[in-house]
């Protein structure tokens, strides 16, 4: 959507500065206001110290004054130059004047188009090249222009005119200096405008005075009028002349009935290509031209003659008028090797009651469709994470420009490798895209079809620079690109990048489809007859229409972005989607978002694709940088970052790689204020089920039955994985039959809609058979612990004959099973202490080793069984092996009734009590403090061993 920026200037001097107002309206109407201060400068006498060496360097178009010796040389230009566009940027950022910046560009985004007009009436700020300004670095679709502050509309007579009706006045071309004795090429000029399309143009060249004003009077009225020849400006701005022959010169005041009947009667634009001509431009402004193009300086005559191709070029083809000025002028670049600072020299003068004209305009024809506005419309909530549902009644209110973390992509290549198992502190790497020097061991029945030989990562903006820019890939030059990753990795998000990148960077349109909004419709039939009611805002569309958005994706001017093809109705949304890239609509560069394992599951469908996915956050720098953007208006963040780096938040760390699950995480946090300590894993995990529900609840609607049912049975899946002592995080397609049924059984079809299990691969030794893993290793493992009622599940003691007993609280694996066992809140607190009582009165007979392994884990599990009955005998014990000395010959004597060269287990077994030292004095610094400091003080009361007791007030001095 188009936006006006209007900075007016009050009154004021670059010794006190000056009063700035600024007004943002858009279509529709005002939008905002917001007034600041310009601090004093000295930056008018640079301004003065450059243009004396830029009229010594160029005459142009312009008569030279008498005398004039030349005393300069282009350094010296190029460095005042530079000292110029500094001082400009330190006055324009300065302190007073920031808050009116910062308004700016939070009212103006980057993809809008924008007239911003500077509203004043010193000459000397209207001569300071604005443009300059480094924050419109950032906007590409805006260009500068003046005006005075007094303004009004005209009554028009105009009449609509097959052709646009140019008046060219071909003046003096003289030399400018005559001792080159080289007139203007004026003649340029003249072909150029005889070239323009649907114009009649009408050439006055050397007239007379006379002559000029009969034809101003011209009742058929006039659109353009043009000039080229020599001018110039007083001084201070004031007034100007314009040479129209060699002996003749005018002033607009010369002029100034005819041309108020020529305004009258319909001219719209002035074009003045000849030198110094704010003097010329300020006159006829007066007289409420709509718009004005001049040199604000002399301008050299190859400067003014590449000028004038450019801009009416771009414009006759439909540009808009501000940004055929911008083109053409940043195009001047190219000549400021042998013509310093030409792209300064183009400035617009506005009329801020009148709209830009535009080139249908002057012909009478209705303006076409503004395609840019109307994909904007289509995608109204653009700019929100597809997380934001989850947080907004939260109060994180959740944007791109806002939280986005460029996530790196990885070109893939199919380069299937047997995968080692995975375990779950590291489970991103079930969905991650591997370098083939990690799979280099076979002796897992499993090939993961998802990893891809590595080629190149992609980070920050080398994406968009490299593929989208400049298109190199390897198969489709940049024309087809799959983005593709798990859920909730920041597939839309990328997309809606990728949506403000068009926008912003380039003059196409890029027109956003939703693929689950397509129903029954056709592609074809979705853009014609949907897509065009929504964008173009009305009842009924026409078959011009329709014409018009073909011709548009024919002149290769679309970029089609295709969301989500995991979530389309059809049975083979690949093969549907070739199937409906043809035609008219095959003519756009498409991107498509896709989850990885429907991508695999029809990977041949779009061959001619160039494929890559989203990487995960790193530790190091993105999950922070996220974390610190959501929170920036509190310490919650820098606190979280706290949190996470610790040791033993490895698996949580691993676990919010993922976009969408870091959200989540931000969310528990923001909601409890930076509060872990009163909750437990399985409540946060609890949290995340929930949330991964309510994500998807518009397009997979479920019920709290549903949710139960399901929850349930994807429980029994996760326990049916964990029992498997390998690939205990991939679950076999038989398994998934087993507990949810066949892919189109509404349980598992549910599942699958929802992503809480997706295909990963294919057995080994069956290909046929497909291979599942649920969302995050972590969700299995909360699952799996959801699955057991009794805590027998996880120790059932047989001391006469362990063969028979149940021990899994000594199987690695289940650790952090057994751990958000404690922390569900549905279990009753009498089972969680009968099993606490069984791992503390646990005696193995074998030495107490797994005896002290029973009794860690009743420590840790502490951590998410806080009321425990037990916890100050077990912070009594932790104490024990954190603190007390034990007697090695005591040890060796033990073990020399098992072996008798027991001596030489001595290293092992000091070793062994080390690695208890170790894990109690860890754990006891995340229990809870008030039973360790009373458990520690009194082991000091009651212990005999000065070493014993040093460490321990040294820990207890610490902690």
């Amino acid at each position: 959507m188009d936006k006006l920026v209007v900075f007016n200037l009050g009154e004021g001097d670059f010794k006190q500065g000056f009063p700035v107002t600024l007004q943002v309206w858009e279509e529709g109407g005002f939008l905002t206001s917001f007034v600041g201060k310009l601090p004093a400068s000295a930056i008018d006498s640079l301004y003065d110290k450059w243009q004396s060496d830029y009229r010594q360097k160029i005459s142009g178009r312009m008569i030279p004054t008498p005398g004039r010796v030349s005393n300069y040389s282009d350094t010296d230009l190029t460095g005042n130059s530079h000292i110029l566009k500094a001082e400009l940027n330190n006055w324009l950022n300065s302190e007073t004047f920031r808050p009116v910046r910062d308004k700016f560009l939070t009212t103006v985004k980057s993809k809008h188009t924008v007239r911003v007009i500077i509203q004043t009436e010193n000459p000397q700020l209207r001569r300071l090249p604005w443009y300059l300004w480094d924050l419109f670095e950032r906007y590409r679709f805006a260009e500068m222009a003046l005006s005075s502050p007094t303004f009004e509309r005209l009554e028009k007579s105009a009449q609509p005119k097959p052709k646009v009706r140019i008046l060219a006045i071909l003046g003096d071309s003289s030399p400018p200096d005559p001792q080159t004795g080289i007139r203007l090429d004026i003649n340029a000029d003249k072909q150029f405008l005889e070239n323009l399309p649907d114009a009649e143009t009408v050439f006055l060249v050397e007239p007379k005075r006379h002559e000029f004003n009969e034809q101003l009077w011209d009742e058929r009225g006039w659109d353009i009028l043009f000039f080229a020849g020599h001018s110039t400006s007083e001084s201070d701005g004031t007034t100007g002349k314009i040479y129209i022959n060699s002996k003749e010169y005018l002033t607009i005041d010369d002029l100034k009935p005819a041309l108020h009947k020529a305004i009258q009667r319909g001219l719209q634009l002035a074009i003045f290509n000849s030198c110094d001509g704010l003097g010329i431009a300020r006159d006829l402004a007066e007289l409420q031209i709509p718009q004005i193009i001049a040199m604000r300086e002399p301008v050299a005559d190859l400067v003014a003659k590449e000028f004038l191709k450019y801009f009416l070029d771009s414009f006759s083809k439909g540009q808009h008028l501000y940004l055929a000025v911008r083109e053409a002028r940043e195009r001047l670049h190219g000549l400021e090797k042998d013509f310093p600072c030409a792209s300064w020299l183009p400035v617009i003068c506005q009329n801020p009651a009148e709209n830009p004209v535009t080139w249908q305009g002057l012909r009478g024809v209705e303006a076409g469709i503004n395609w840019r506005d109307a994909c904007l419309r289509t995608i109204p909530e653009r700019g929100k994470l597809t997380s934001n549902s989850l947080v907004v009644n939260d109060g994180l209110n959740l944007k791109v420009d806002d939280v986005y973390v460029p996530l790196g992509l990885v070109e893939r290549k199919h380069k299937p490798k047997p995968d080692k198992q995975t375990t779950p502190d590291k489970g991103s790497q079930l969905y991650a895209a591997k370098t083939p020097s990690k799979f280099q061991e076979a002796g897992e029945n499993y090939v993961a079809e998802t990893q891809y030989e590595v080629t190149k990562t992609f980070k920050n903006d080398e994406f968009f620079g490299e593929v989208l820019k400049q298109g190199k890939t390897d198969k489709s030059k940049g024309k087809r690109i799959a983005i593709i990753g798990e859920p909730g990795a920041g597939k839309t998000t990328l997309l809606q990048k990728i949506a403000d990148w068009v926008l912003a960077e380039t003059e196409f349109v890029p027109i956003w489809v939703s693929l689950a909004d397509l129903g029954k419709f056709s592609l074809e039939d979705y853009l014609l007859k949907k897509w065009l009611k929504i964008a173009l805002n009305v009842a009924d569309v026409t078959a011009q229409m329709r014409q018009d958005l073909v011709t548009l994706f024919n002149n290769h001017q679309v970029w089609l972005l295709l969301d989500a093809a995991d979530e389309m109705s059809a049975d083979n949304p690949l093969d549907e989607i070739k199937s409906q890239l043809r035609g008219w609509i095959a003519e756009a560069r498409v991107v498509l978002t896709c989850r990885y394992n429907v991508w695999d599951a029809g990977k041949n469908a779009l061959a001619e694709f160039d494929v890559y996915r989203n990487l995960d956050f790193d530790e190091e720098e993105q999950i922070p940088q996220f974390i610190r953007s959501v929170f920036r208006q509190s310490d919650l963040g820098e606190r979280l970052c706290q949190q996470l780096a610790k040791s033993e938040n490895a698996r949580l760390r691993d676990t919010v790689k993922n976009p969408l699950r870091l959200t989540l995480l931000c969310l528990a946090w923001h909601i409890r204020q930076g509060d872990f300590t009163t909750k437990t894993q399985a409540d946060l995990y609890a949290q995340f089920t929930e949330a991964v529900y309510e994500w998807k609840r518009e397009q997979f609607p479920t019920t709290s039955q549903q949710r139960r049912e399901l929850n349930k049975a994807l429980a029994a899946l996760a326990l049916r994985g964990m029992e498997e002592k390998e690939s205990r995080f991939r679950l076999r397609q038989g398994w998934v039959r087993e507990v949810l049924g066949e892919a189109d059984e509404p349980l598992c079809e549910l599942a699958l809609q929802l992503g809480w299990i997706n295909r990963v691969g294919v057995a080994a030794e069956r290909p046929e058979e497909q291979v599942y893993a649920f969302y995050h290793p972590t969700f299995q493992e909360y699952f799996a612990a959801l699955g057991v009622d009794d805590w027998g599940y996880f120790l059932r003691h047989v001391p006469d004959n362990p063969g028979l007993g149940i021990y899994r609280i000594f199987e690695k694996q289940w650790k952090q099973v057994i751990l958000l066992w404690f922390g569900r809140e549905d279990v009753e607190k009498e089972k969680k202490e009968e099993f606490m009582k069984a791992l503390v009165e646990f005696q193995d007979g074998c030495y107490g080793a797994y005896q002290d392994q029973a009794y860690l884990l009743a420590a840790e599990s502490l951590l998410e069984f806080k009321e425990c009955n037990l916890t100050d005998k077990i912070v009594e014990q932790l104490v024990e092996y954190g603190f007390s000395d034990y007697d090695m010959s005591k040890a060796l004597e033990k073990h020399s009734k098992m072996r008798s060269n027991a001596h030489a287990y001595a290293s092992q077994i000091n070793r062994y009590f080390d690695t208890i030292e170790v894990q109690a004095i860890k754990l006891l610094r995340m229990l809870d403090r008030k039973s360790v400091i009373y458990s520690i003080t009194d082991f000091m009361v009651n212990n005999k061993n000065d070493w014993s007791t040093k460490a321990a007030q040294r820990f207890l001095t610490n902690l």
